[in-house]
């Protein structure tokens, strides 16, 4: 069942552990817990190089970019960062969660943050890539599969992504 905005805007001002990044000290921090959990959960669908790729992708460089040019979010846990997603313009990047705190709703309470944030800039429709492992939380929080993409590492190891698609009010 999904959450409806008005219902997902009092569990966003409810959770002080949602902040906005802050590049001077998030940076780094944001950088671990995505390579974590890179490292941790996506090697059941891909071989090394895709991973290698994707943690690449990750840098300091392109998470500040996200970061400077859209609505980026961090959610803490005693004091530690444990879970990170931004939106850019219509697309929702970089949803990253601690591998062991997974299936808590903090990836649930940062997509309905992004999902208000969207809806305050009129965009109607999110777009996303998924892994094929993150495919089921997705579609979870309303989104649906558009196609599948894949990528050649290498020019001999698939990277499949899902795009998927979510329609706000």
């Amino acid at each position: 069942m999904e959450t409806n905005f008005v219902e997902s805007k009092s569990i966003i001002a409810a959770h002080k552990r949602l902040q906005l990044f802050k590049k001077e000290t998030d940076l780094i921090s944001v950088r671990k817990l995505i390579h974590k959990t890179i490292e941790s959960c996506y090697s059941a669908y891909y071989d090394d190089p895709p991973i290698q790729f994707i943690k690449e992708f990750y840098n300091n460089e392109n998470i500040s970019e996200h970061a400077k040019n859209g609505y980026t979010l961090v959610y803490f846990i005693d004091g530690k960062i444990v879970g990170t997603g931004s939106l850019n313009e219509h697309r929702i990047n970089g949803l990253f969660i601690d591998p062991s705190l997974q299936g808590r709703g903090i990836g649930r309470r940062i997509m309905y943050s992004l999902f208000c944030e969207a809806e305050k800039q009129n965009i109607k429709t999110l777009a996303l890539h998924s892994t094929p492992g993150s495919t089921n939380f997705f579609q979870k929080v309303g989104f649906q599969v558009v196609s599948e993409e894949i990528i050649w590492v290498e020019n001999i190891f698939p990277l499949v992504f899902i795009l998927m698609e979510k329609q706000l009010p």
